[in-house]
């Protein structure tokens, strides 16, 4: 299953980013602000797009739910990267905690620069 969330997100974010696995079942997705003008809308589309993944172990149907914290900055250059990542994993773990499907989104405007 996590291999195939980790295609499904490879292929949805092509050439506008890196994808990553970070350990367990988290995932980074870093995209440059000029190849997506709409993160929340890019997000709520691999939410969507993941949502519909679903395989068969013996007789077992899985699917996916996913939980996400976005964070976005103007320039990763001026941006602290670790606390962009602590903040984008706070998100994650709001995410979590307000149940399956969620998505939290933070301004990096909230990161010192």
């Amino acid at each position: 299953m996590l291999t195939a969330v980790g295609n499904q997100i490879k292929q949805d974010v092509g050439s506008r980013g890196i994808c990553c696995r970070s350990g367990g079942d988290e995932f980074w997705v870093l995209l440059s602000n000029d190849q997506v003008l709409a993160p929340k809308e890019f997000v709520a589309s691999l939410c969507e797009s993941l949502s519909r993944l679903e395989t068969a172990a013996g007789n077992i149907h899985l699917a996916v739910s996913v939980s996400m914290g976005v964070v976005w900055a103007d320039s990763l250059l001026l941006t602290d990267i670790e606390a962009l990542i602590r903040k984008a994993d706070d998100a994650v773990y709001s995410a979590k905690e307000s149940g399956k499907g969620r998505m939290v989104s933070v301004p990096a405007s909230t990161i010192p620069i």
